[in-house]
């Protein structure tokens, strides 16, 4: 039997945020709020293709609906991580139940996997849901505080979002480094002539980390657009006043990048489940398998196998 959520029926269809929002805004809350991607803490990621499939869309409908609920402090959005947090979460669900015996650790561990620059902020949310008498909002804060507190240095390779740091009290902590936190060469540079590619990688480097990504996105959607006169005059005219940078042509790239990231992502673990599946047959097993392949296959397969099998043996 699946999981059963619940919604309050009034305070989803009557809430005044809520109301005004169009049937697409709507129903895609409701998947949010029902999403068989969801934990405990209304933060989790999703895969873009799949959720929209679910809804009968395709993602370049979904992403731009993601888009609109984000502006509206509805929901956030990471477009890197394909992570979302449902920020009417704890309208529909108990916070209190949350920490209960049977569900704290898992909470616990949950909400030490939300992505760095969400987790501050998610936590005094999440604090501020939680009952004042008997102490529990009082002794929960003290308690992921001195989670918080316990953030290791971040780890060499802040691509592997699986590393983590588990503090005493049972809350993993994520140690990647914060999204947006990027060196030059980990950033995508728009599609520019060499001359001008150049002068562009001198310029961004005076923006701060969190919006570099973000003024190179937007310069190749200008491109893409039509609209771009000059990439190193439009990077001057904002590194005027950062502070006032607004995001518009550069969302489209932003959701190119997230599909095909979560692409990425969804081809490595089909591939880990066919190595899972490979070291689990037996040497008679997979060649009554092979018989049905093409030649071709077989032997990429047969390949595959002894690589992993010597891979095992080395280690």
């Amino acid at each position: 039997m699946g999981r059963q959520r619940t919604i309050d029926d009034a305070g989803f269809w009557r809430s005044v945020q809520i109301s005004v929002r169009s049937q697409e805004d709507k129903a895609t809350l409701l998947y949010l709020l029902t999403s068989p991607f969801s934990n405990i803490v209304g933060v989790y990621q999703i895969v873009p293709h799949v959720a929209a499939a679910e809804m009968g869309w395709t993602s370049e409908q979904l992403l731009p609906v993601l888009a609109r609920l984000s502006d509206a402090s509805l929901i956030d959005y990471d477009e890197s991580s394909c992570s979302v947090w449902v920020k009417i979460w704890w309208d529909h669900n108990s916070a209190r139940m949350a920490v209960g015996p049977s569900l704290r650790a898992k909470t616990y561990d949950q909400i030490g996997q939300i992505v760095d620059h969400w987790r501050q902020a998610y936590i005094a949310d999440f604090v501020a849901r939680l009952p004042t008498k008997d102490d529990l909002r009082a002794s929960i804060a003290r308690e992921l505080s001195r989670a918080m507190n316990t953030l290791s240095t971040p780890c060499l390779y802040p691509e592997d979002r699986a590393a983590s740091n588990t503090t005493s009290n049972g809350i993993s902590i994520s140690t990647t480094t914060p999204t947006g936190v990027q060196d030059t060469d980990s950033l995508e540079f728009p599609k520019l002539d060499e001359t001008e590619l150049g002068e562009l990688r001198t310029r961004i480097e005076l923006f701060p980390h969190s919006i570099r990504q973000d003024v190179l996105d937007e310069i190749e959607g200008k491109r893409r657009a039509g609209r771009l006169k000059g990439a190193v005059a439009l990077c001057s005219h904002f590194q005027k006043d950062p502070a006032a940078f607004v995001l518009v042509d550069g969302r489209a790239v932003q959701r190119e990048r997230a599909d095909r990231q979560a692409t990425v992502r969804r081809e490595a673990e089909f591939g880990s489940q066919i190595d899972g599946a490979l070291l689990a047959m037996s040497d008679e097993e997979l060649r009554l398998y092979k018989a049905n392949l093409p030649k071709r296959l077989a032997e990429k397969l047969t390949a595959r196998r002894e690589r992993l099998q010597y891979a095992i043996s080395h280690e």
